[in-house]
């Protein structure tokens, strides 16, 4: 089963052509019979129809308990996710998504609720200055210098921002703009970004739903009445809870986080895997989505782009304000000197040319 598995993911790697000759021969061998789909090993070596297996691509589902074993069955470790892709394999994060638990509502925390004189009220310990934190992340994140501050990182940890901003560039070549590649793609993000308000509530109870690709969807929750282990969710566009057109609310179960972790880092990682749009990570697509969404709801084709994303982004969320972001930066090692990120910028597609350059450029009658 083992030399299966390999052989199937040996032929995604030598090419596309490989392993869609794979599937071609399937198709043409079982031309007599429409309902023969491929078959493939899955995690125990067990041949099992292709569309009833699972990349998995979001492992903690699994090992934390958060999902049924049972309803989702996971393809051999030795198959790749190209391999998978060829082969007709979704990954997991695509078809599993969080949602609120049904007749859960979040607890916001306010300072109210920590000036009772009950002290068994579960935010009694909270300090007023924490409660000061969600306006401090959510002015953050409307500012122009962390959506600045994110293309640069996206830059510096090559996490697709050449990529977007090219395609950013072309767009606004073809509609005649002609704002540099970088600052569009700045811009960009704080269009999406300054949408975003941190709240922080006592606790989350989330469920898991897997959307099969025939439509259906099935409830794949462990624990009956949903289960409490994220850190955060996103209400987005379109839910119950959303307060105003088109903001999205990042709901932060600050009474669960260790004191290890601060809510700037978990705010990070709702920006990186739930918020950001693709084409931010180079993947083409300007749809950032519309429905709510939380942890490991990510595309994997840019899972560790996503990953490489929050460790900095949540240094610049623990900035006191706009101000500070530069320096931070300067201390992460990711401030650009300005003459050498105009050079590596030139001659991209659509980008202006320098003065210095323009000089160099002659137009010759033929």
């Amino acid at each position: 089963m083992r030399l299966i598995a390999d052989d199937l993911a040996k032929a995604a790697r030598d090419g596309p052509s490989q392993s869609g000759a794979l599937v071609n021969d399937h198709a043409s061998s079982s031309s007599s019979s429409s309902s023969s789909p491929l078959y493939l090993p899955d995690d125990r070596s067990i041949m099992v129809p292709a569309p009833s297996l699972l990349f998995n691509d979001a492992p903690w589902l699994l090992a934390g308990g958060r999902v049924k074993p049972s309803t989702l069955r996971c393809a051999h470790a030795a198959l790749t996710r190209p391999a998978c892709d060829q082969l007709g394999v979704s990954a997991m994060s695509e078809q599993v998504i969080e949602q609120i638990a049904d007749g859960f509502v979040p607890q916001l925390l306010t300072p109210a609720s920590n000036q009772g004189d009950d002290v068994s009220n579960s935010t009694s310990n909270v300090s007023k200055q924490l409660l000061q934190e969600p306006p401090r992340l959510t002015a953050l994140l409307s500012s122009p210098e962390v959506a600045a501050a994110v293309a640069r990182i996206l830059d510096a940890y090559g996490g697709g921002g050449g990529s977007a901003r090219m395609h950013m560039n072309s767009s606004s070549a073809a509609g005649g703009g002609g704002e540099s590649s970088a600052s569009s793609l700045a811009t960009s993000l704080h269009e999406v970004l300054k949408s975003c308000e941190v709240v922080f509530v006592e606790g989350l109870r989330s469920k898991f739903v897997r959307c099969h690709c025939n439509g259906t969807r099935e409830d794949v929750t462990a624990l009956p009445g949903g289960d409490q282990g994220s850190l955060h969710f996103v209400e987005a566009e379109g839910t119950n809870n959303a307060p105003k057109h088109g903001q999205k609310r990042i709901l932060v179960a600050r009474l669960a986080l260790p004191p290890s972790i601060g809510p700037s880092f978990v705010v990070a990682r709702a920006i990186a895997h739930s918020i950001l749009p693709n084409y931010v990570f180079g993947m083409g697509s300007q749809s950032s989505g519309g429905s709510s969404s939380s942890s490991g709801g990510s595309s994997s084709t840019s899972g560790s782009a996503r990953d490489g994303l929050v460790a900095p982004l949540a240094a610049v969320l623990g900035c006191g304000g706009p101000n500070e972001v530069s320096g931070v930066l300067r201390l992460l090692q990711l401030e650009e000197d300005a003459r050498v990120g105009e050079g590596r910028r030139r001659g991209m597609p659509g980008e202006r040319l320098l003065d210095e350059d323009r000089k160099c450029v002659g137009v010759v009658t033929i």
